[in-house]
């Protein structure tokens, strides 16, 4: 039975070709993929792990250093401050925005790792990291003019960094920018204040994490606490990596329902070609068992090739999508990008393989078997039907012939036109769902962000800057807003989002809703919140801030693509912008 096994699939080698292909592509992609979620986890926390990045990060209106203070808390083992605010630059003639860290020389909680050149040792120096410095080919040794409220100060570069909490140039109003600067200077370049604080802990998060709150609290100062887990860079990271899983799930159902079908038209073919040897066999002695189970070891080994080759495909995979990704977009050095697949992923991918070759083996396999010793010898006629169609008609001999053969064959014939719809509708959703990703950008970009310009402050400001800018010759419009950071809580939820406070008439932004609809009365929040705190219209949600902790209800989800964003329509007081 082997050495028949295998001359059937020499016969049938061509189409045994296209479902190995198809079974690796399927598990491959399957393994690799959801792969590439564990990998690329790892790769962010070996980075800060090396890179001694901050546990806990908390965020504070402007105020005196209290590093002293939160040493003394239990669990916490190291403790740096910064000052965190708006900058921007002039680079070929074009205004780039930006934003500066002022951080302590010497040993501190890092976020960043050199790249080229050394760390800071002097305040008229800075550190640039890469994204900018590749952008508008920043060199170490050369000037630079950093503009910081209003003011031009100038700085040498002395390093060129990577930082894993920048891998998504994010502003501070929460849009994701192409071109944004990130610098790091020392921090007598910008005076004594702190706005930020860094934590490295040696105990638990979250009992640090309410030590944090209460101590903050009894000083009267609201502070955004901000565990390493929940931030930003991380959570960007998560979504992008947990995106490829769903695609893993996607194009794995697919190729696997192509190769069934595939599967499913050949051993329906090639049951009917061996018509009269099965029916030798079966005179011979061979029950309806043995034939049924040969044609489903037909497909096992078909499913066994496709998955020993589907491993070094994994494997091609996952580092092609770590090097893409990880390092050209994102820019994280090599040295923290690990290519790790998983093993149990791939015999996953197996099993579903073989549950889908199963199904499009078993009604071959099962009419073979079926066959009567006498039934499987009679030729195999057309329908008469067919025959009196073609007769009549006047078309040439080789039409007929073909015709013939597709109608006298419908069940053959309509697998295979599935098969082709199968493959040609994976290429089709591929190509559609990058054109709807690229439609949504272009449709946040082009119809509902209305403003042309807009100018941020690091401090608030009052009526006399909104007038100033209403008096530049060619300014039609000015609309303040207030941009910051805040956590948003429901249930036993949170994350961190950033929020922008905008007028109740608001002209600058239209908003596109998947449910509810924009209130003075409540929240908007975008659709990846909603879904990751599971919030609905007209849930209550508490928002802490570096001004304050209140609760809202939602009034409306966002359908647009966009970062995890939510927006106020208020009377505005003290803008940002």
């Amino acid at each position: 039975m082997i050495r028949r096994l295998l001359r059937d699939l020499r016969s049938q080698k061509g189409w045994v070709i296209a479902i190995v292909i198809f079974i690796a592509l399927s598990s491959g992609i399957y393994s690799s993929f959801r792969s590439t979620y564990a990998s690329g986890l790892e790769c962010f926390n070996r980075a800060n792990e090396e890179l001694n990045s901050p546990d806990i990060t908390i965020s504070t209106r402007p105020i005196d250093d209290l590093s002293p203070v939160l040493e003394n808390i239990p669990g916490v083992s190291l403790v740096s401050s910064a000052f965190f605010t708006d900058c921007y630059t002039f680079s070929g003639g074009r205004r780039v925005r930006g934003e500066v860290t002022a951080v302590p020389l010497g040993e501190r909680v890092n976020d960043y790792q050199i790249l080229e050149g050394r760390d800071l040792r002097d305040k008229r120096e800075v550190v640039v990291e890469r994204h900018y410095a590749e952008r508008h080919a920043i060199k170490v040794g050369q000037r630079i003019t950093l503009y910081i409220n209003g003011k031009a100060r100038e700085f040498e570069v002395c390093g060129i960094c990577f930082s894993p909490s920048h891998i998504y140039l994010i502003s501070p109003q929460g849009w994701l920018e192409r071109d944004y600067g990130i610098f790091f200077v020392p921090r007598g370049a910008l005076g004594p204040a702190v706005n930020t604080f860094y934590l490295k802990v040696s105990g638990r998060v979250d009992q640090v994490t309410s030590e944090l709150q209460a101590l903050f609290g009894s000083r009267g100062i609201e502070a955004v606490i901000k565990p390493a887990d929940k931030t930003f860079a991380r959570t960007a990271f998560k979504e992008d990596l947990g995106a490829m899983n769903s695609l893993a799930n996607l194009f794995t159902l697919l190729l696997l329902a192509v190769s069934a079908f595939i599967l499913f038209v050949i051993l329906s073919r090639h049951i009917e070609n061996r018509r009269h040897e099965i029916g030798t066999l079966r005179a011979l002695g061979f029950t309806k068992r043995d034939i049924f189970f040969y044609y489903l070891a037909f497909s096992g080994t078909v499913v066994a090739l496709g998955v020993v080759l589907s491993i070094p495909l994994g494997f091609w995979l996952l580092s092609f999508i770590m090097n893409y990704f990880a390092i050209k977009v994102l820019g994280i050095p090599g040295q923290f990008v690990t290519y790790d697949l998983n093993l149990t992923y791939v015999g996953l991918a197996a099993v579903f393989a073989l549950i889908f070759a199963v199904v499009g083996a078993f009604f071959p396999s099962y009419r073979a078997a079926s066959f009567t010793p006498v039934e499987a010898m009679r030729p195999q006629m057309t329908s008469k039907g067919v025959v009196r169609a073609m007769s009549s008609s006047s078309m040439s001999p080789l039409k007929k012939l073909i015709l013939r053969d597709i109608l006298g064959h419908r069940a053959r014939s309509l697998s295979t036109v599935i098969s082709v719809a199968l493959v040609l509708s994976l290429g089709l959703s591929f190509a559609l769902s990058m054109t709807s990703f690229k439609e949504g950008i272009r449709s946040r970009i082009n119809q509902n962000e209305l403003w042309d310009i807009r100018v941020s402050f690091s401090l608030p400001q009052d009526g006399s800057a909104l007038k100033a800018l209403a008096q530049v010759k060619g300014v039609e419009q000015v609309e303040p807003y207030a941009g910051y950071e805040a956590k948003i809580a429901h249930g036993d939820r949170s994350t961190i989002i950033q929020v922008s406070e905008l007028r109740k008439d608001t002209r600058m932004r239209r908003f596109q809703l998947s449910e509810g609809h924009p209130s003075p009365e409540g929240m908007i929040i975008s659709g990846d919140v909603a879904h990751r705190l599971d919030i609905r219209v007209g849930d209550e949600v508490t928002l802490s801030t570096a001004f304050g902790r209140f609760k809202t209800r939602v009034s409306g989800v966002l359908q647009e693509f966009g970062s995890s964003e939510g927006y106020l329509l208020k009377e505005i007081v003290l803008p940002t912008g």
